[in-house]
């Protein structure tokens, strides 16, 4: 006959406990791993980014948007497009808190193209998409905040505008 002891009814408490912390370590990672592909590139800086405030035509309508998850952003309703480019110049405005992408989704929600990651004080002039618009083309920009350095969600919005090329 076998008697348990205190120690080992510890043992198996701790070496449950320990299993639990695993085990809850494995999901917040693949939240994180699917989270990552989710938006697409992951999390690349725009290799295009450049810091300041960029100058664009009136007729693009450049306008500034402000998201009740509390950020903000200045973007082209009206933007001219060159083959795939589109100009959007998504910027990220210097007193946010966040860093944020933007996808450009087809009426379908398929990914059509997307900026890299855009710091405060950064924008980028175009997205480039997969595939020339030649007629008016209606699409959604995905906006998609994180919180800096960590890359957990801070909130997105999704704004609709027509291209005409």
């Amino acid at each position: 006959m076998k008697c348990f002891t205190w120690k080992q009814t510890l043992r198996k408490r701790v070496l449950i406990c320990a299993l639990a912390v695993l085990a809850g370590a494995a999901v917040v990672i693949g939240v994180r791993a699917y989270a990552a592909s989710s938006v697409g590139s992951g999390y690349q800086a725009d290799d295009r980014a450049e810091k300041g405030t960029p100058e664009v035509a009136e007729e693009e309508q450049y306008a500034h948007v402000i998201v009740t998850d509390g950020f903000e952003l200045d973007i082209c309703g009206n933007p001219r497009i060159e083959e795939r480019k589109v100009y959007f110049y998504p910027t990220n405005p210097k007193d946010n808190e966040v860093w944020f992408k933007v996808a450009v989704l087809d009426e379908s929600g398929e990914r059509i193209g997307e900026s890299g990651m855009l710091k405060p004080g950064e924008y980028t002039e175009y997205i480039e998409v997969s595939q020339e618009i030649k007629g008016e083309t209606a699409v959604t920009l995905k906006v998609i905040a994180y919180e800096p350095e960590e890359y957990t969600s801070r909130g997105s919005a999704a704004l609709e505008t027509v291209l005409h090329p």
